[in-house]
């Protein structure tokens, strides 16, 4: 019975593996020129390239954000420590929804949290 549910989880919809390979190929391009950003001599350039990275929340920047957290400037250790943990956060909504078997559970914990931020945005609004 274990094994069937694991062979379950695993399974995706057509739909959605056209779906996540058209993703790949439209930001793999995008991820290599911010990680090939880190290296540049402006430190605004590395500083926005980190942060891009972090909101994109893509596994394959944590090495070279790694690599920044021995950086000489402050401001780039911190930026990339906050991307980071963007990405763990990611990954871990990724992890729990393989876990569950939704194919679309981040889509849903990214609506939910643009709701309570809307809500925090209305909430700030009101007279008193």
């Amino acid at each position: 019975m274990e094994r069937y549910r694991d062979e379950q989880v695993s399974k995706r919809s057509p739909e959605t593996e056209k779906s996540l390979d058209a993703l790949e190929k439209f930001t793999r391009p995008i991820i290599e020129h911010l990680i090939s950003a880190l290296d540049d001599e402006d430190t605004w350039v590395r500083y926005l390239a980190a942060e891009a990275l972090g909101n994109l929340g893509d596994s394959r920047a944590i090495g070279p954000l790694n690599l920044l957290q021995s950086d000489k400037n402050p401001d780039l250790r911190t930026i990339s420590g906050l991307s980071l943990n963007k990405i763990a956060y990611v990954r871990d909504i990724l992890t729990d929804s393989k876990k569950k078997g939704c194919d679309t559970c981040l889509v849903r914990y990214i609506a939910e949290e643009v709701l309570v931020q809307r809500n925090q945005i209305r909430s700030g609004f009101k007279n008193p």
